[in-house]
């Protein structure tokens, strides 16, 4: 997980945000006293959807797994539409997630302020990385409660994250050292490895991580 700045609010939220939140909001109270089909919600117009991918470079905001290899994306509420009707259409409420994450998160929000949101806090205070397994697999370690609980609800220690997170880092140690056996200079490999460590790179925490605690 990494720091990620929120980008331009989409024109479409900023012309219907209010309104559409109190529609909603609405709709979902009459909903739950009255029983009927679940309100639906406008959050997953494209010029939203596309945004939102946009400011995570397509990365999902929790596992930082890239996702349109696979799949489309979701819109993840960060505080559950369902709990919290009349955050469902505001910008800082969405993010760009994976379906596995979002699925694990569900509706579940535990007492406010007790997972990360990677959006308004940096998350290289929260967790660190851990080479497990004759370094085949890369746990994500918590630095307090609250990465426990991020952890936990997100799952991001799955085994098939975590083995993918090994394939990974062991692709950068493969090309380190055909670089270093062809003589290559070390600004050249100091290149490579930042190249890996930027923003939109798929699991750029954690090569920042090993770079910056010399464990590449």
């Amino acid at each position: 997980m990494i720091k990620v700045k929120k980008g331009p609010k989409p024109q479409i939220l900023i012309d219907n945000e209010k309104e559409w939140n109190r529609k909603f909001s609405q709709a979902w109270k009459k909903y739950k006293n009255e029983g009927g089909d679940s309100p639906k919600a406008n959050y997953n117009k494209p010029s939203i959807k596309n945004a939102t991918k946009k400011e995570f470079a397509g990365k999902c905001a929790f596992c930082e797994t890239y996702v349109p290899h696979t799949y489309y994306g979701d819109i993840e509420h960060f505080r559950p539409k369902s709990k919290y009707c009349r955050y469902a259409h505001t910008w800082s409420n969405l993010l760009f997630s994976c379906r596995i994450c979002n699925g694990n998160k569900g509706n579940d929000f535990p007492m406010q302020d007790q997972i990360i949101k990677p959006t308004t806090e940096n998350p290289e205070n929260f967790f660190e990385y851990e080479k497990v397994l004759n370094e085949s697999s890369v746990r994500l370690t918590a630095l307090d409660q609250r990465a426990r609980n991020t952890i936990d609800l997100m799952g991001l220690n799955r085994e098939d994250l975590c083995d993918y997170r090994g394939k990974q880092y062991k692709k950068l140690q493969r090309a380190i050292t055909e670089l270093r056996n062809a003589g290559a200079d070390q600004q050249i490999i100091e290149d490579m490895i930042n190249s890996y460590s930027k923003q939109d790179e798929e699991y750029s925490g954690m090569f920042k991580f090993f770079y910056e605690n010399d464990m590449i």
